[in-house]
């Protein structure tokens, strides 16, 4: 299960990730990882801020993007 939610806010749209699977830290480039990392290279690239934890099992990755043009 992956609960998605995304909220047009004043300045930013904030996306949140939560799931219970295969922990997957955006902001740390693993070379061990067996698939692409270049769509997370971009998003670090377009994102104001990025944020991911895990606890108890469960993954949980925040993203702010400006809606302003300064970075989206």
């Amino acid at each position: 299960m992956i609960d998605v939610s995304i909220r047009d806010e004043k300045d930013e749209i904030v996306i949140s990730i939560r799931d219970m699977g295969v922990g997957f830290n955006p902001l740390v480039h693993d070379k061990e990882l067996p698939y692409a990392f270049d769509n997370a290279a971009g998003l670090q690239r377009i994102a104001r801020e990025i944020r991911y934890d895990l606890s108890l099992g469960m993954n949980a990755t925040t993203i702010r993007l400006d809606k302003d043009g300064g970075s989206f």
